[in-house]
C-alpha cells in the first residue's frame, strides 16, 4: 500500500506538470492551483522511490517529444506509458523469474492503457485537432468522420493483441491470492471497457453525468 501510494503521488505530480505544459487554459489553471501540493507530495515519495521518479520523469518527457513531433506511429506513442508500467510491475517482483513475467505484463498493460485512452478521446481529438496517434496514423480529419468506424476496428485489433500478451504474461506468475478476481478482470472487465469505449457508450455516460451535474 505504501508503494502504491508513493507511485500515485509521483504519477499525479508528473501528470499535473504535463497538464500545465500542454493543456488548454481551464485545465492549466486548475493544475497550477494544485501543483504546489503535488510538488510537496512528489518530494516525499521521490525520497523513497528515487529510481521510479527519475524513470517517470524521463518517459513523460519522451511522451511530450513524441506528441510535439506529432508522430504517426501508434507503437512509438505508446512506448513511454508501456515503459513506466513495466518498471512499476518489475519493482514488486519477489524473484528474477517473476520479474521477467511482471515486466512483460506491465509493458503490455501500459500499452493497452495508452491505446484505450487514445481510442476514448479519438472523436474529441479530431474535432479539436489535438494530438491522437490513431487519428494521424489513419489520416482522419474533421471532414471524414465516416471512416471512424473502420479505424475503431483496427484499434480493437491492437487492444486485443496487447490484452492477449497481458494474459500470457499473467499465466507465468505464481498468484497465491485473488486469482479468480484478477482473471475476471482480464477475461471480462477489460473487454467490457473496450466495448464501451469503441461503441461510444463511455463518452455518452460522461456527457450524461456532466449534464446531470449541471442540472443539480
Amino acid at each position: 500500500l505504501d508503494f502504491c501510494a508513493d507511485v500515485a503521488m509521483l504519477l499525479n505530480y508528473h501528470k499535473t506538470a504535463d497538464t500545465i505544459a500542454d493543456e488548454r487554459f481551464v485545465k492549466r489553471l486548475f493544475a497550477r492551483i494544485v501543483f504546489p501540493i503535488m510538488r510537496r507530495n512528489r518530494r516525499r515519495a521521490a525520497k523513497r522511490l528515487p529510481e521510479i521518479d527519475a524513470l517517470i520523469e524521463i518517459e513523460m518527457k519522451n511522451q511530450r517529444i513524441l506528441e510535439q513531433a506529432r508522430t504517426t506511429s501508434v507503437d512509438k506513442a505508446a512506448e513511454p506509458t508501456a515503459h513506466i508500467l513495466s518498471a512499476l510491475c518489475e519493482a514488486i517482483a519477489p524473484n528474477e523469474t517473476q520479474k521477467q513475467a511482471l515486466s512483460r505484463l506491465g509493458y503490455c498493460l501500459g500499452r493497452w492503457v495508452y491505446l484505450i485512452d487514445a481510442a476514448d478521446d479519438l472523436e474529441k481529438d479530431i474535432q479539436t485537432s489535438s494530438y491522437n496517434a490513431f487519428a494521424l496514423s489513419n489520416g482522419l480529419t474533421k471532414t471524414d468522420l465516416d471512416r471512424l468506424k473502420q479505424t475503431k476496428q483496427s484499434v480493437l485489433f491492437s487492444l486485443n493483441a496487447s490484452l492477449a500478451e497481458c494474459r500470457a504474461a499473467y499465466d507465468q506468475l505464481s498468484i497465491r491470492r485473488f486469482d479468480g478476481i484478477l482473471r475476471n478482470v482480464w477475461e471480462w472487465g477489460i473487454p467490457s471497457i473496450q466495448k464501451q469505449v469503441l461503441s461510444g457508450e463511455n463518452q455518452k455516460r460522461r456527457q450524461g453525468g456532466f449534464k446531470n451535474a449541471k442540472s443539480v
